[in-house]
Protein backbone atom coordinates (compact mmCIF):
# COMPACT_ATOMS: atom_id res chain seq x y z
CA UNK A 1 0.00 0.00 0.00
CA UNK A 2 1.77 3.02 -0.95
CA UNK A 3 1.80 5.75 1.26
CA UNK A 4 0.57 9.33 0.63
CA UNK A 5 2.82 11.87 -0.37
CA UNK A 6 2.96 15.28 2.24
CA UNK A 7 1.19 17.11 -0.07
CA UNK A 8 -1.92 14.59 0.01
CA UNK A 9 -1.71 14.76 3.16
CA UNK A 10 -1.57 18.64 3.87
CA UNK A 11 -4.04 19.51 1.14
CA UNK A 12 -7.38 18.99 3.71
CA UNK A 13 -6.03 21.80 6.14
CA UNK A 14 -4.98 23.64 3.28
CA UNK A 15 -8.13 24.08 2.18
CA UNK A 16 -9.28 24.34 6.27
CA UNK A 17 -6.79 27.50 6.21
CA UNK A 18 -8.29 28.79 2.52
CA UNK A 19 -11.60 28.32 3.82
CA UNK A 20 -11.05 30.49 7.18
CA UNK A 21 -9.23 32.97 5.11
CA UNK A 22 -12.45 33.55 2.72
CA UNK A 23 -15.00 34.22 5.45
CA UNK A 24 -12.71 36.79 6.76
CA UNK A 25 -11.81 38.57 3.99
CA UNK A 26 -15.16 40.18 2.31
CA UNK A 27 -15.08 42.49 -0.12
CA UNK A 28 -16.93 45.84 -1.35
CA UNK A 29 -17.93 45.26 -5.39
CA UNK A 30 -16.78 48.66 -6.89
CA UNK A 31 -20.00 50.53 -8.89
CA UNK A 32 -17.83 50.77 -11.66
CA UNK A 33 -17.09 47.29 -12.11
CA UNK A 34 -20.91 46.35 -11.40
CA UNK A 35 -22.99 44.61 -13.94
CA UNK A 36 -24.78 45.48 -16.81
CA UNK A 37 -27.80 42.64 -16.31
CA UNK A 38 -30.66 43.80 -14.64
CA UNK A 39 -30.87 43.29 -11.28
CA UNK A 40 -27.26 42.02 -10.31
CA UNK A 41 -26.64 45.75 -9.89
CA UNK A 42 -28.92 46.17 -6.91
CA UNK A 43 -27.88 42.57 -5.57
CA UNK A 44 -24.19 44.21 -5.75
CA UNK A 45 -25.34 47.40 -3.76
CA UNK A 46 -26.94 44.91 -1.05
CA UNK A 47 -23.53 43.10 -0.78
CA UNK A 48 -21.70 46.43 -0.18
CA UNK A 49 -24.56 47.63 2.05
CA UNK A 50 -24.12 44.49 3.95
CA UNK A 51 -19.99 44.60 4.50
CA UNK A 52 -20.64 48.13 4.87
CA UNK A 53 -22.62 47.46 8.30
CA UNK A 54 -19.91 45.40 9.61
CA UNK A 55 -21.92 42.45 10.81
CA UNK A 56 -20.48 39.76 12.74
CA UNK A 57 -18.07 37.90 9.99
CA UNK A 58 -20.04 34.65 10.03
CA UNK A 59 -23.33 36.23 9.51
CA UNK A 60 -22.11 38.55 6.87
CA UNK A 61 -21.20 35.93 5.13
CA UNK A 62 -23.83 33.96 5.61
CA UNK A 63 -25.79 37.07 3.59
CA UNK A 64 -23.17 37.04 1.50
CA UNK A 65 -23.04 34.03 -0.32
CA UNK A 66 -26.60 33.59 -0.82
CA UNK A 67 -26.51 36.94 -2.74
CA UNK A 68 -23.59 35.94 -4.78
CA UNK A 69 -25.37 33.03 -5.60
CA UNK A 70 -28.12 35.20 -6.96
CA UNK A 71 -26.22 37.16 -8.94
CA UNK A 72 -24.71 34.11 -11.09
CA UNK A 73 -28.41 33.12 -11.38
CA UNK A 74 -29.15 35.99 -12.70
CA UNK A 75 -26.64 36.51 -14.97
CA UNK A 76 -26.37 32.79 -16.61
CA UNK A 77 -30.57 32.94 -16.94
CA UNK A 78 -30.77 36.49 -17.69
CA UNK A 79 -32.81 35.50 -20.69
CA UNK A 80 -35.00 33.52 -18.69
CA UNK A 81 -35.91 35.75 -16.20
CA UNK A 82 -37.16 38.66 -17.13
CA UNK A 83 -35.75 41.90 -15.99
CA UNK A 84 -38.59 43.59 -14.23
CA UNK A 85 -39.00 40.33 -11.78
CA UNK A 86 -35.53 40.57 -11.11
CA UNK A 87 -35.79 43.95 -9.96
CA UNK A 88 -39.23 43.21 -7.98
CA UNK A 89 -37.71 40.33 -6.43
CA UNK A 90 -34.76 42.30 -5.22
CA UNK A 91 -36.81 45.22 -3.74
CA UNK A 92 -39.45 43.23 -2.32
CA UNK A 93 -37.74 40.36 -1.12
CA UNK A 94 -34.47 40.81 -0.28
CA UNK A 95 -33.81 43.97 0.58
CA UNK A 96 -36.27 44.37 3.42
CA UNK A 97 -34.62 41.46 4.79
CA UNK A 98 -31.55 43.13 5.15
CA UNK A 99 -33.21 46.13 6.00
CA UNK A 100 -34.44 44.11 8.85
CA UNK A 101 -30.88 42.98 10.05
CA UNK A 102 -29.59 46.32 10.10
CA UNK A 103 -32.30 48.56 12.00
CA UNK A 104 -32.55 45.58 15.08
CA UNK A 105 -30.31 44.46 17.74
CA UNK A 106 -29.04 41.27 17.16
CA UNK A 107 -30.94 38.38 19.23
CA UNK A 108 -27.40 37.18 20.56
CA UNK A 109 -26.68 40.97 22.03
CA UNK A 110 -29.69 41.33 23.20
CA UNK A 111 -30.00 38.41 25.24
CA UNK A 112 -26.42 39.58 26.95
CA UNK A 113 -27.98 42.49 27.83
CA UNK A 114 -31.07 41.40 28.60
CA UNK A 115 -32.45 44.25 26.22
CA UNK A 116 -36.21 44.11 24.23
CA UNK A 117 -35.17 44.76 20.07
CA UNK A 118 -35.23 48.33 18.89
CA UNK A 119 -33.71 50.39 16.70
CA UNK A 120 -30.59 50.88 17.03
CA UNK A 121 -29.07 54.78 16.40
CA UNK A 122 -26.65 55.16 13.73
CA UNK A 123 -24.14 55.97 17.24
CA UNK A 124 -24.51 52.87 18.28
CA UNK A 125 -23.13 50.99 15.32
CA UNK A 126 -19.80 52.10 15.48
CA UNK A 127 -19.76 50.36 18.58
CA UNK A 128 -20.81 47.48 17.01
CA UNK A 129 -16.98 46.06 16.59
CA UNK A 130 -16.08 46.67 20.10
CA UNK A 131 -19.12 44.96 21.32
CA UNK A 132 -18.21 41.72 19.43
CA UNK A 133 -14.50 42.06 20.56
CA UNK A 134 -15.39 42.61 24.12
CA UNK A 135 -18.02 39.57 23.70
CA UNK A 136 -15.21 37.41 21.77
CA UNK A 137 -12.70 38.07 25.50
CA UNK A 138 -15.35 36.81 28.13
Amino acid sequence: MPNPSPNEGDSSSKAKNTSAINTKTLQKIPSDSQSKVSGVGSVEQLINQIIDFDFDPSISEALVSPLQELTKIFINKSRDIKAGVRDSFVEKVISPLIQLFQERETTHLASIFDLKSHHVDASERQYKAKIRESESTI
